[in-house]
């Protein structure tokens, strides 16, 4: 059986932060002999969650240490930690006859193919109160969390926030992107990552958001 981790990456990373294992599991709070396991090659598998934390002290994503070899098992619970992370929470399409909001919203186009930025007003329902304007997503750029055609509610913040999904402007278009330590990423990997430094004009975070 093949592992599912390139644990190459986590012992460069290490290795370049001089830090020791022992080291590594305190500040990432997953025990040694966890650790130890994983470097090793013993543990083929581990949790999204241990890997979460470990990547989090080393410096790079999830994704950087997973491999092809993945288990859908695995990316549904890394698909779930990140809608944990919105400030508003998933919202699954709500059914008929359900509670719903209903207010003006400016609507804009995230799509990598228009030449400038499209906008129009749209009636929101389970739109949360605390966003300022809706995205919808035109590509398959954040699959398989938000869907081509989603639309992502976004609140005005000038605080980046590492681990969030935010809306960018870059080269006169808008991208719901992935907020890493130094670049901002989408979730499909047919995609390249843009450096921080790349973006015109950081729109604000996604505190939510449906799929249509």
């Amino acid at each position: 059986m093949k592992n599912d981790i390139n644990t190459d990456v986590i012992i460069i990373k290490k290795k370049a932060r001089k830090m020791t294992s022992k080291q590594l599991s305190e500040l990432s709070n997953v025990p040694l002999g966890t650790i130890n396991k994983i470097l090793r090659g013993e543990t083929k598998s581990p949790q999204i969650s241990t890997l979460s934390k470990i990547c989090k002290v080393i410096g790079c994503s999830v994704n950087e240490v997973l491999t092809d070899n993945t288990e859908p098992a695995d990316v549904t619970e890394n698909i779930e930690m990140l809608r944990d992370s919105l400030p508003g929470g998933y919202s699954a399409p709500k059914k008929n006859g359900s509670e719903t909001s209903r207010r003006m919203l400016t609507l804009f186009y995230a799509d990598s193919y228009s030449d400038a930025v499209q906008k129009s007003d749209m009636l929101a329902h389970n739109a949360p109160t605390n966003c300022d304007f809706a995205v919808q997503v035109c590509d398959d750029s954040m699959e398989p969390l938000i869907r081509n055609g989603s639309i992502c509610y976004v609140k005005r913040t000038k605080n980046i926030i590492v681990g969030n999904i935010g809306v960018f402007k870059i080269g006169g278009k808008l991208y719901v992107r992935k907020v890493e330590k130094e670049r901002i990423s989408a979730l499909n990997k047919n995609y390249p990552p843009f450096l921080l430094d790349d973006y015109e004009k950081f729109e604000g975070l996604v505190v939510d958001f449906v799929e249509y």
